[in-house]
């Protein structure tokens, strides 16, 4: 059987065409996948020898093998995956549907073709979450093998799809973005960047090639390399220019001197070669203080201004980061938390919150809580309305925080029913507002947040946090 392979993964269809994973029965049949009929009324007819599907359900329920393992949760929802032995540009979207297994159990299963075009299917294994394929779910067609539960495998096939269900747009941008090498997505990130002008780069292997010397040796391998920077400037000129920012002294003049020279050693390729090692050693007090004219607060001198460290100048540096960081207000320090150029490329651009009149500081402002007990552990889980646009986005925050804890991410899946309440201060204080929502179903989240619009408290009590509690009724 010729097939397309990927890695180690194998396409499960030998056919060509935008369909031909529809086709892919034959070849499911004859690598050991189960495979049963799709129409409710023939459920309990047998393929090809196969135990039925009807087999199966009975089977799990007197728990005697073989039979699938199930998901907590109420069928109907569709998602669209795609084969890992054949991804690329040409893939295709496979559509895998939900379908009743026994009372309040689910299965994802994969709607297949036969010879004689009646509908069949295969059942899907959802497999343990990989964290080098983020905000991916991996599926394993199930088989008839091991202890007929659907652990082992000896087929070659996977499928890809989103976690999150209610995110049907993006799905091959956001598997390829995924699949794609971390060195991939780095030439990508720096060839997006370039531009007319030539940037001078010194990378991490050169850097650690110049030899800075002991604490009391002036830091210039670091201002040495200007880094690229998205402006597009000249990296030589703009590091000259930052590099005369608030030296007044003679040794601030010295350094600078030395700075000069080491930038008019590097090639003006994009990748220069550090011809020779460069010590600079500048004898420096250990009682010598920056002056006041170095003492520019605005980001970019900062940044710019080079000095000699000395032990207790170091120490008294990390004394002043950490006030700072103590005394920032938590929305300058979430501004400096940005994610990696790996993580943004996956996660995409978050698109602004749908909050119905909330300003962006009321959205900071309203926390959404959902406490809950397993095996004498109390876990608690909080995340802000200006995270989440939608009650979907919420839960899928709330699933990726339990992704090391199994047992919660089993009763979060399987609780279909939920019940939000918050009280505000001021006329009606003492009576709580409740709201019913059913995963899916936005009415109650909008309902929500337009009492919340509705409300006086933001006026009448400045700085108010509400607190809206999760609670799992069904």
């Amino acid at each position: 059987m010729s097939t397309t392979t990927v890695g180690r993964f194998v396409c499960i269809s030998k056919h060509t065409g935008s369909q031909k994973h529809f086709f892919a029965a034959e070849e499911l049949y004859v690598a050991g996948v189960w495979i049963g009929y799709l129409a409710p009324d023939s459920q309990g007819e047998s393929y090809r020898g196969l135990p039925s599907f009807s087999q199966l359900k009975s089977n799990c329920k007197n728990f005697n093998p073989p039979f699938p393992l199930q998901t907590q949760g109420v069928a109907g929802e569709e998602r669209h995956a795609i084969c890992r032995g054949c991804v690329g540009d040409e893939s295709r979207l496979i559509t895998l549907r939900e379908i009743t297994y026994l009372n309040g159990t689910k299965l994802v299963v994969m709607p297949i073709r036969g010879d004689y075009e009646q509908g069949l299917f295969c059942i899907l294994i959802p497999q343990p979450n990989d964290r080098s394929l983020p905000m991916l779910q991996t599926y394993r067609p199930y088989e008839l093998r091991g202890d007929g539960q659907g652990r082992t495998f000896s087929n070659s096939f996977m499928l890809l799809t989103l976690r999150n269900t209610s995110h049907v747009n993006g799905t091959l941008e956001t598997i390829r973005a995924a699949l794609r090498p971390p060195e991939e997505l780095n030439d990508e990130h720096l060839n997006s960047s370039s531009n007319a002008f030539t940037d001078v780069s010194l990378d991490a292997s050169v850097r650690n090639e110049i030899d800075i010397g002991e604490s009391s040796t002036i830091g210039l391998g670091r201002t040495a390399s200007a880094k690229r920077g998205p402006t597009g400037r000249s990296s030589d000129a703009r590091a000259r220019n930052e590099i005369d920012v608030g030296e007044s002294s003679t040794a601030g003049m010295e350094r600078v001197s030395s700075a000069k020279r080491d930038l008019s050693d590097v090639d003006g390729g994009e990748y220069p070669v550090v011809k020779r090692h460069r010590r600079v050693d500048v004898p420096v007090s250990r009682t010598q203080q920056p002056t006041p004219a170095s003492r520019d607060d605005s980001p970019r001198s900062s940044e710019a201004t080079v000095y000699a460290v000395t032990p207790n100048a170091r120490s008294q540096s990390r004394k002043e980061s950490a006030t700072v960081e103590r005394g920032s207000s938590s929305e300058q320090r979430g501004s400096m938390a940005q994610p990696s150029g790996n993580q943004a490329r996956l996660r995409g651009a978050q698109p602004p919150a749908m909050t119905l009149g909330l300003t962006p500081e009321q959205c900071r402002r309203v926390h959404f809580n959902w406490t809950i007990a397993v095996e004498g552990i109390e876990y608690e889980f909080s995340h802000a309305l200006d995270e989440c646009q939608s009650f979907s986005e919420l839960l899928f925050l709330i699933r990726e925080d339990t992704e090391m804890d199994p047992e919660v991410t089993a009763i979060l899946e399987g609780t279909s029913l939920w019940r939000m309440t918050y009280q505000l201060p001021g006329n009606g204080a003492g009576i709580k507002k409740a709201f019913t929502i059913r995963g899916g179903n936005e009415t109650a989240f909008d309902r929500l947040q337009t009492s919340l619009v509705q409300s006086s408290a933001w006026d009448d009590h400045p700085g108010l946090v509400v607190n809206v509690d999760l609670r799992r009724l069904k």
